[in-house]
């Protein structure tokens, strides 16, 4: 398959109304989210992409019911101690895990897990999965901005030295490399995801369907809807000289 995507991220919605679509409790929605991602790794790392983002809980998300925000929180703390026993079979896979966010709102054993997990998956070098958790793309320049701030108060930078280069340095928590597809379920909006990274070149997907029922097939379509999309704008560039 040629013209693969670098880089893909993920706006994993619709685990809720897939929840009420199945009469099941919502956090089951969520469990069920789960495992679709975990699928989704398996075939990007086969298809040759490098990384992955997954969108897996904004700070908008923290206005949700205090059961649901438990609920998830617990999921993801289970997701990761599992992922964790598993460090042998994820060196195998050459799975490297990153997360992304605003770390002030992780509960401190969640903290922990994460910074295990980052070190477990440290010299994984197949693809690298990027949880983005308690994040949104405005927090994320904000803070890149404030550091900036600091950096210039401090007189640790000077002002002349201030560039988009820098400011992109600054909003990373971890390497970010520029989004190439950005795929969204069940729903046609960005949700304030990766706003920085994606505003250059990210072809975007909207596929309609419930997150935990995003397959194989519709996976290869999202890959292929970038095969073409990026065939048309490099013909485009090609025009323009």
């Amino acid at each position: 398959m040629s013209s693969i995507p670098n880089h893909v991220a993920f706006i994993l919605d619709g685990n809720r109304r897939y929840a009420r679509k199945m009469n099941v409790d919502t956090i089951e929605g969520h469990k069920q989210g789960c495992k679709a991602f975990g699928n989704t790794v398996k075939w990007a790392a086969t298809c040759g992409i490098k990384t992955v983002t997954a969108f897996v809980f904004s700070i908008e998300n923290y206005n949700r019911s205090e059961k649901e925000v438990n609920g998830i929180m617990l999921l993801l703390k289970e997701y990761l101690e599992k992922t964790k026993q598993k460090s042998k079979e994820l060196r195998d896979a050459g799975i490297r895990y990153q997360f992304l966010g605003d770390s002030s709102f992780f509960p401190k054993d969640l903290k922990l897990i994460m910074a295990d997990v980052m070190k477990e998956t440290l010299t994984n070098t197949r693809i690298v999965v990027n949880i983005a958790f308690a994040y949104t793309g405005r927090n994320e320049i904000t803070s890149g901005v404030e550091k900036l701030v600091k950096q210039l108060a401090n007189k640790e930078i000077d002002i002349d030295c201030v560039d988009e280069a820098l400011l992109e340095q600054s909003l990373q928590v971890v390497p970010v490399p520029p989004v190439d597809l950005l795929v969204r379920t069940s729903e046609c909006r960005l949700s304030d995801f990766l706003t920085w990274a994606s505003s250059d070149r990210a072809v975007l997907c909207f596929v309609d369907v419930f997150w935990p029922d995003f397959s194989y097939w519709q996976f290869l379509l999202c890959v292929f809807h970038y095969q073409v999309s990026s065939a048309r704008i490099r013909v485009s560039v090609k025009d323009c000289h």
